[in-house]
């Protein structure tokens, strides 16, 4: 990245690369017939539409680090080192979301299948009780260590742990949210 931010041919490159994903996808979805659920004979060439989704999922992948890195990065080195900290402490947090979130959705599913619905209040009830007890357990571990857990991602950079300590606040609501 050349300063601190995208560069003109940069951001061309990636938008060019958008539109020609969009008008593809616009064009194969105009010869396709809409009323039939049958994949088409002939919708093009099988190579072009890989390389097409393969580029399009690069391009966002690729084009949101850019755009995130280098806004980042404008604020220094430090936050750009804490970034990453911090992604890896949200990563704990949506873990124990989705966790619950998997769990609970097929628990109630089975029993209001097999005509339980009386179970669900309950199974609700005892993810809320689990979730919350997590985020807890892990806010006050946060509490009383964050220093040493920010400390050991940070392979002990003072100017990054100075980062850190504004990120507190922060870290205890990803917890619960």
């Amino acid at each position: 990245i050349a300063g601190n931010g995208v560069n003109r041919w940069q951001g061309a490159v990636f938008f060019a690369g958008i539109i020609a994903y969009t008008v593809y996808s616009i064009r194969l979805a105009g010869k396709n017939d809409s009323n039939s659920e049958d994949v088409p004979e002939n919708s093009g060439s099988l190579l072009l539409a890989v390389l097409l989704v393969a580029g399009g999922l690069a391009a966002l992948i690729c084009g949101s680090k850019l755009f995130v890195n280098s806004r980042v990065n404008a604020y220094g080195v430090e936050y750009s080192a804490f970034a990453g900290i911090a992604n890896r402490i949200a990563s704990v947090s949506n873990l124990i979301s989705a966790a619950m979130n998997t769990a609970g959705s097929t628990m109630v599913g089975q029993n209001i299948a097999a005509g339980k619905e009386d179970r669900v209040k309950n199974i609700l009830k005892s993810l809320s009780v689990i979730t919350l007890s997590v985020s807890t357990v892990l806010t006050l571990t946060f509490l009383f260590f964050g220093d040493s857990i920010i400390a050991f991602f940070a392979a002990g950079d003072k100017a990054v742990m100075r980062v850190g300590e504004n990120f507190f606040g922060i870290a205890l609501l990803l917890f619960y949210a």
